[in-house]
């Protein structure tokens, strides 16, 4: 009776070895498979150096989505500037200067996704916003569209806005 019992128990501590084994080995892969997703450095057809440098936006519209009474915000037309400065490991700084305001500066970090520009911003790291953007053929026009913020209302807090650059390199 004593070696039926121990034999039971062998058994079974047998098969939690082995379904803790699996599970440890199941664990190991999807701790790696998130790395992959991160935006890389280069993207289908373009890579940071390719956009590394200094910018400075001719057109650089932000249209209300959340607050539609407050309309678009030509920052050029009301005579501010946007610049844009992006460093070889793609960290950025972009800074909106609008007459007897405050300049708005946001920096993080840039990436590719495939075809899109992926932009995590220091105050939500790991968060990406993703971003249509064209690069001319000599490479010194970079245009910018998709989903961003501003604060149409000035209460503060960001509206959803969209988003229209137009950057010449300096």
């Amino acid at each position: 009776m004593k070696t039926k019992t121990y034999c039971l128990i062998l058994k079974k501590t047998g098969h939690l070895f082995y379904f803790g084994a699996i599970l440890a080995v199941f664990s190991i892969f999807i701790a790696c498979g998130d790395e992959d997703d991160d935006p890389k450095l280069e993207g289908d057809k373009y890579s940071i150096n390719d956009i590394k440098g200094n910018w400075t936006a001719t057109q650089a519209i932000f249209s209300s989505i959340e607050v539609p009474n407050k309309g678009t915000l030509d920052i050029i037309d009301e005579g501010g500037s946007l610049t844009l400065a992006i460093q070889d490991n793609g960290r950025f700084k972009l800074t909106i200067m609008l007459p007897g305001e405050a300049d708005q500066v946001f920096i993080g970090q840039l990436g590719f996704d495939e075809e899109w520009l992926a932009v995590s911003y220091d105050v939500d790291p790991g968060e990406y916003d993703y971003l249509f953007f064209e690069l001319n053929d000599i490479k010194t026009i970079l245009t910018i569209i998709g989903d961003g913020g501003y604060d149409f209302d000035d209460d503060g807090i960001e509206d959803l806005a969209s988003m229209h650059l137009v950057l010449t390199r300096d």
